[in-house]
């Protein structure tokens, strides 16, 4: 394709992915999930029972569910019981993901039925039309009295009346992961898929991304979930946010898995989003100076990969994310990921920035050097980010992306 010719393509693309965007402040944006300021009124009832009581059930599988966060479900306990599932292995086999997701759809009726597993870790919050029945996610346990822990249960909610309505079951269980049983209803009522469309945004990052146990920060509280929501997708996946890979460093944990490139084919590419935001790595450091000018080099092939299998998607990347103030081998790393974006024309974002480092100092919250905003946002594992701090990435980031991803200020 010749230059005039692939820079109107392009122009085409990103014309057509900025029509597909939601507004910063239009109505998609009020799904607040990370901050909701009221709740359900009348607030619907919550019973609970071993065994189900409606007949009609929407199967974990069904695809009409839109996922927030877990990139697909597969069969966990048998039957029609799934749990969140990913990262993936090189070779195709897939291990039980984080339990903290959404699920989307549209509900014409008064009762409905959902079944997960009673513990005083496992944590819910229902929306309806983008309002949350508990400014919090709410303890089963507490929802519910009376429910035995460790056993399932299929949670009933009646609405008091029958009306159309719009519905997100948000799940979280920072202790492990959470099934989903689909959805269950009466005959005459109906499920059907969401009624308001929203773009798919992945993200591919580290640890960062994905919350690590520890530093108090529930993952489904991580700066992707956050930024998505302000940014108003409600189709949003974070199945690539694996601790300790980067662009050139696989993981060393169980499962095995390779950098991020590795995982395109099978996780990225067959999802089709809209659009993708990479966050480099400080793991990359681990084989330095080994691994230096080689960073740069893979993640223009990273680029090339994605845009040549996924010409319409909108591309971002960022600069690797660390709580205090950057080693210079991490600043080395973003100026090689800063020259590969500037020759192919991607948007990078620097958290990095010399004149306005968006995090400073040697402290962390528990050994403080008033040095720096670090401690205020650096967890006592002197790395990653406390609760706080992927709040302030989250507000950060977005006032960012939404220019890039044609939103106004």
């Amino acid at each position: 394709m010749d230059p005039v010719t692939l820079g109107m393509a392009k122009a085409a693309a990103k014309k057509q992915i900025t029509a597909r965007m939601p507004s910063l402040h239009g109505s998609s944006a009020v799904r607040g999930m990370a901050y909701p300021t009221s709740t359900i009124s009348p607030a619907p009832t919550f019973t609970a029972a071993t065994a189900n009581t409606l007949p009609t059930l929407k199967s974990p599988y069904w695809t009409g569910f839109r996922n927030f966060g877990a990139p697909f479900f597969d069969n966990g306990l048998g039957g029609n019981s799934a749990y969140p599932r990913g990262p993936v292995r090189t070779d195709g086999t897939y291990t039980v993901w984080d339990g903290n997701y959404g699920i989307d759809f549209d509900f014409d009726g008064q009762t409905f039925e959902f079944r997960l597993q009673a513990a005083t870790t496992s944590f819910f919050r229902l929306w309806v039309d983008e309002v949350p029945h508990s400014l919090t996610p709410q303890a089963l346990t507490s929802a519910v009295s009376g429910l035995t822990n460790g056993s399932a249960y299929w949670f009933k909610v009646d609405f008091g009346s029958a009306r159309y309505r719009r519905i997100r079951l948000e799940m979280q269980s920072p202790a492990g992961p959470m099934l989903f049983s689909g959805v269950r209803h009466s005959a005459t009522d109906t499920v059907v898929p969401p009624s308001r469309p929203s773009p798919r945004i992945m993200w591919v990052t580290d640890s960062y991304g994905h919350g690590i146990s520890g530093t108090n920060v529930d993952k489904s509280l991580t700066y992707p979930k956050l930024a998505s929501t302000l940014l108003g997708f409600q189709d949003a996946r974070t199945n690539l946010c694996v601790p300790s890979t980067g662009l050139k460093q696989p993981n060393s944990g169980v499962p095995t898995i390779g950098n991020f490139r590795t995982r395109f084919a099978s996780d990225l590419i067959p999802y089709q989003p809209d659009v993708v935001v990479l966050q480099m790595s400080i793991n990359d450091e681990n084989n330095w100076p080994t691994w230096q000018g080689q960073v740069g080099p893979e993640l223009g092939t990273c680029i090339d990969t994605l845009q040549a299998a996924l010409p319409n998607m909108k591309m971002i990347v960022t600069s690797p994310l660390f709580a205090g103030t950057p080693k210079a081998a991490y600043l080395t790393l973003r100026d090689e990921g800063k020259a590969a974006c500037a020759a192919r024309g991607v948007p990078f974002i620097d958290y990095m920035d010399t004149n306005a480092p968006l995090f400073s100092g040697t402290g962390a919250t528990t050994s403080l050097k008033a040095d720096g905003n670090a401690d205020k946002y650096m967890s006592s594992d002197f790395t990653h980010a406390n609760a706080a701090g992927y709040d302030f990435v989250a507000r950060w980031l977005a006032g960012r992306l939404g220019p890039l991803l044609g939103q106004s200020n």
